[in-house]
């Protein structure tokens, strides 16, 4: 059942938290098996797949990969239509009163627990001094105490062999080694471009037409955009330059969403402003710059290079 603080956690929360659990407690009869959990949670499958920049959430999926890692287990996780889970999301509000467990530690103190009580009520009856009585008592308890020691043996056996590597659990560290060590390797990728002709007007995406530097060949001529290769920590840089009696303001867009704006102009004299921007960015976003509704003139000094629009990678991210 859930503490007080598990409820107020989102769903995502609570649904991420329900597989890792599951995943601990079977993880002893889930080694080296192929698991397909099916969920009715969108988020749930983008995060164990991806990982999430919230830290709650992204704390779960490492601990899902690392369950899985450490026992060579395969999860497939895939998303069905809650109109198609009906049955078992009724069975999960079922609260069971009765359902109970003991775990490992707690039975191996219950156990030796039983032991001690068993010496004391036999050094009890040798104060007594009923012979026969201790005898016969001597003898069940070392009959008792070997059968409970032999299982606890085996049982701390088992429980070293499981948690001993194995070839298997070493390749597939090995193998995340290697992607990450790959991915904190990635080549460069920055990018410079310039606007050749002054645009007047209001409303439009701004194509800067000229490259300078395309490392990665990420930024795209024909759309004016750049489509992030790799997760990661990125730096952009925005030159604005306006007329005199003029003023523009341009917007960094990643996707739909404004991330910032520089704003140029002056009444006395051309002007130009420049701004950057540190962005966290996932792999597949669009980045661009448009002008929307703020100011009419977006002058052109096509000879120094002006107005400009750059970006690099600082720190490429695993997930």
């Amino acid at each position: 059942m859930w503490t007080d603080m598990e409820k107020k956690q989102s769903s995502t929360w609570r649904e991420l938290k329900a597989i890792e659990s599951c995943l601990d407690t079977l993880k002893t009869k889930l080694e080296s098996k192929i698991v397909k959990w099916f969920t009715d949670n969108q988020n749930c499958v983008r995060i164990i797949q991806c990982g999430s920049r919230k830290q709650e959430l992204h704390s779960l999926a490492m601990s899902i990969f690392s369950i899985c890692l450490h026992r060579s287990i395969s999860i497939d996780i895939q998303w069905i239509p809650r109109n198609l889970n009906t049955e078992a999301d009724s069975i999960s509000k079922i609260f069971d009163f009765d359902d109970w467990g003991v775990s490992l530690e707690k039975l191996r103190n219950l156990i030796q627990n039983i032991l001690l009580l068993a010496l004391q009520v036999w050094m009890l009856l040798l104060s007594i001094g009923n012979q026969k009585t201790i005898e016969k008592f001597k003898e069940n308890y070392t009959e008792i105490e070997v059968i409970f020691r032999k299982r606890l043996l085996k049982t701390w056996n088992e429980e070293t062999k499981r948690n001993r590597p194995n070839h298997l659990t070493l390749s597939y560290e090995f193998e995340a080694l290697k992607k990450e060590n790959a991915l904190l390797r990635h080549s460069p990728i920055a990018f410079v471009a310039e606007l050749t002709k002054t645009i007047t007007g209001v409303n439009q995406q701004i194509h800067f037409d000229h490259v300078k530097l395309n490392l990665g060949n990420s930024y795209y001529l024909s759309h004016g955009n750049f489509i992030v290769p790799v997760n990661g920590l990125y730096l952009f840089t925005i030159t604005a330059c306006s007329h005199t009696n003029h003023y523009v303001v341009l917007e960094l867009t990643v996707n739909t969403a404004v991330v910032g704006k520089v704003l140029a102009g002056d009444t006395a004299y051309n002007e130009c402003s420049s701004r950057t921007f540190l962005q966290q960015l996932s792999s597949g976003d669009d980045v661009f710059v448009q002008h929307k509704t703020t100011g009419d003139y977006l002058l052109s000094y096509a000879g120094h290079g002006l107005p400009s629009f750059s970006g690099v990678l600082l720190n490429a991210f695993l997930f």
